[in-house]
């Protein structure tokens, strides 16, 4: 069991958010699992395809040693969305000392063949090349859908923490976490007792860490727990709600587009991104949609983002099984 000491002052710090390098190297460690979670198994199908001219060899004895994960390849995100190459950049600019001690704790027995023949700061180098093409091999086409799940995780846990308390949202976190006292524990194979001490906490949503978790505990880490977000079943499953028929005739194809852009909070920008259109177009969408109650709008910060409301989803499954 993992067990955080947390002082009020950790509770007062706890963060959100989220990475895509931290998915990159989680979604490597499913890759490689001999029996992987069913819902992953989409992706993991289209991977394999798309990986087949890269040799991944140096990073597989990587991300898959029993219950550890080199914490040089995941630091600990420093805004709450960070772009896959700033990140990538923050694991090239680690001191190869680190990266040396690392491994000896990592493979006590010594290194695998594959990583004796570099020292620290090229096999850092080949490794974060690697990363590099895998994410544009196999994650970036991706990377929005995951963003948007993602975001909807965090705002929906943010609003838990500023409504009903810390109690309130781990005990909603996942099944392995609770928290008692003082003290966060997770259920996991090995044990470890880390006393926060005033460095907060960081929760971090990883579509690949589902359906476990993803702790760090080494000092000096912001104590960092990595979840599977809520919605995760429907990551993978292709949307079956046509844009055009019944949904075209009530609302109109632009406002239907929109609708379905839907999946989890997005902004106004983003919308437009997506859809290739103004963001002056989508204003007029969005409000049209709000004013028949199936949007609704939630501030964060100075952002507004719009999701679907109840009677939009329903609408959305109403046309799904009838059209």
């Amino acid at each position: 069991m993992i067990r955080y000491r947390l002082t009020p002052a950790d509770l007062a710090q706890v963060r959100f958010a989220f990475s895509p390098l931290w998915e990159a190297v989680a979604s490597l460690k499913v890759l490689y699992k001999d029996h992987p979670h069913d819902v992953h198994e989409p992706f993991l199908r289209e991977a394999r395809r798309a990986i087949t001219h890269l040799d991944l060899t140096p990073i597989e004895p990587l991300v898959t040693a029993p219950h550890v994960l080199p914490d040089f390849l995941l630091p600990s995100p420093i805004a709450p969305a960070a772009r896959f190459a700033d990140e990538l950049e923050r694991v090239r600019a680690t001191p190869p000392a680190v990266v040396e001690a690392e491994l000896a704790v990592l493979f006590p027995q010594g290194r695998p063949s594959v990583l004796r023949s570099l020292p620290g700061e090229a096999l850092l180098e080949r490794l974060c090349d690697l990363l590099d093409a895998y994410w544009h091999a196999a994650l970036a086409a991706h990377w929005p859908r995951l963003h948007a799940l993602l975001e909807n995780d965090v705002l929906y846990r943010a609003r838990t923490l500023a409504l009903h308390g810390p109690q309130a949202l781990f005990a909603d976190l996942h099944p392995a976490v609770r928290l008692s006292g003082d003290t966060l524990e997770l259920d996991k194979d090995c044990d470890a007792f880390v006393d926060a001490g005033g460095r907060g906490v960081l929760l971090l949503p990883v579509a690949f860490a589902y359906p476990g978790t993803v702790v760090t505990t080494e000092q000096p880490l912001q104590p960092t727990v990595a979840y599977g977000p809520r919605g995760i079943a429907g990551l993978w499953r292709v949307e079956t709600v046509a844009v055009d028929g019944v949904l075209r005739a009530f609302v109109g194809p632009g406002r239907a587009a929109v609708l379905q852009s839907l999946p989890g909070p997005r902004s106004t920008g983003e919308l437009a991104g997506t859809l290739g259109v103004t963001a002056s177009a989508v204003s007029q969408h969005l409000g049209h949609l709000r004013r028949l109650g199936l949007v609704e709008p939630q501030r964060l910060g100075r952002r507004v983002y719009y999701r679907r409301s109840v009677r939009g989803e329903e609408l959305l499954q109403l046309l799904g099984t009838d059209a």
